[in-house]
């Protein structure tokens, strides 16, 4: 919907202004920060913002997706997901 988009975008001109989660540095649990490579909706810096932020967070870029990678490359995003589950492992 127009208006939540509206909210989101705004939400993300204000990264400069203050921090996104003044807390994000207390997030134990394995993080993958994801990415559509051909989003250019959404703040260059905010992948940066959040690998810099969360303690061992990794990062995936989907290729040829935008801003809503799951669905536009849907088999891409969940074999990237999949992957990066194995990856980590079982957690207590």
């Amino acid at each position: 919907d127009l208006r939540g988009f509206g909210n989101a975008c705004a939400a993300l001109a204000a990264l400069h202004q203050a921090p996104i989660a003044p807390d994000l540095d207390e997030i134990a649990a394995p993080t993958l920060v994801v990415t559509g490579a051909d989003d250019h909706h959404t703040d260059a810096r905010m992948p940066g913002i959040l690998l810099d932020a969360i303690p061992g967070a990794s990062l995936c870029s989907i290729p040829q997706a935008g801003y809503a990678a799951p669905l536009e490359r849907g088999p891409q995003f969940s074999a990237a997901l999949l992957d990066w589950l194995a990856s980590v492992g079982p957690q207590p």
